[in-house]
């Protein structure tokens, strides 16, 4: 189980750059979620891309790292996240 703003450095840097998880995904009941490749998050890359990867892509594609600060451009407050949840 990964955390929100758990900083992902990236495995290979010609398929993708660094991201951070941004939301997780374990109370979307409206998406179509394959829970057996584990748990689903949002992840925004260095680019301001955002994405939903399964846990087990994450962890293929990704070392995992550190909780990101406040001082990270992308770093999501909890309070923050409740409120602007996105609308996938």
């Amino acid at each position: 189980m990964l955390q929100v703003n758990t900083i992902l450095y990236t495995k290979d840097g010609r398929k993708t750059g660094n991201a951070i998880v941004v939301s997780d995904l374990k109370n979307q009941n409206q998406l179509e979620l394959d829970l057996s490749l584990g748990s689903a998050y949002i992840i925004k890359s260095d680019y301001g891309t955002e994405g939903i990867l399964y846990e087990k892509e994450i962890r293929e594609m990704f070392y995992i790292g550190q909780i990101a600060d406040e001082t990270h451009k992308y770093y999501r407050r909890i309070e923050e996240k409740i409120q602007n949840e996105p609308n996938i």
